[in-house]
């Protein structure tokens, strides 16, 4: 299934995959792919458009509970006031993630969030590991990640937060998290969690 995921993806593409995943995964799926942080984010987007409808706010994302397992497609849409931004001018950014930020500030990002208990496990094709310990908001082209967390804050009780993977070297980032999804999804099949070897612990 994910092989036929890219991205010309259409929402239509994206709720086929997810809700076919759901068929086989031992915890919740949403069904849709989450791109913006309310109607209003949406708007400021797109207008007042329909074809986008099928995208899921953060907002309106069904909080399941801790110890169901929530998986998720997000994506976030392009930041080009970022450099501006309190964590743009942090200087806790290495030359390649600014590299990789810049390349990317006109285009959408695609990532997964899983949420287990209290640990959040964010799937970044494009991740970039760096020094010390980081918060959410240093690491680029996450923002919507931080729009989740905050809409289900009053109940996740995050104690930890993880990030990793890397190797998108071209425009692969949702095939990549489509294919992250899938080998998750079989890993929970035979009782297994997230493989973080190699993953960096972060705070929100």
């Amino acid at each position: 299934m994910a092989d036929q995921i890219h991205g010309e993806s259409t929402p239509a593409d994206l709720h086929i995959f997810l809700t076919q995943l759901q068929t086989r995964a031992p915890i919740v799926v949403i069904p849709n792919e989450v791109c913006f942080r309310n109607a209003a984010n949406r708007r400021a987007h797109y207008g007042n458009t329909t074809d986008v409808q099928s995208y899921e706010l953060a907002s309106n994302v069904p909080y399941i509970g801790r110890q169901s397992g929530t998986l998720m497609m997000v994506a976030s849409p392009q930041n080009h006031v970022w450099e501006q931004t309190r964590s743009g001018r942090s200087g806790s950014w290495t030359e390649a993630e600014w590299s990789a930020h810049r390349q990317g500030e006109a285009e959408w990002h695609c990532f997964a969030m899983y949420f287990h208990m209290s640990t959040c496990y964010i799937y970044d094709s494009s991740y970039l590991p760096g020094a010390g310990r980081r918060r959410l908001g240093h690491l680029p082209n996450l923002h919507m990640a931080r729009n989740v967390i905050r809409a289900w804050k009053t109940r996740l009780r995050l104690r930890q937060i993880w990030v990793g993977g890397g190797g998108n070297d071209e425009n692969w980032c949702r095939n990549m998290t489509a294919q992250w999804m899938e080998d998750l999804v079989s890993r929970l099949q035979v009782g297994q969690g997230v493989d973080t070897d190699g993953w960096e612990q972060i705070s929100l």
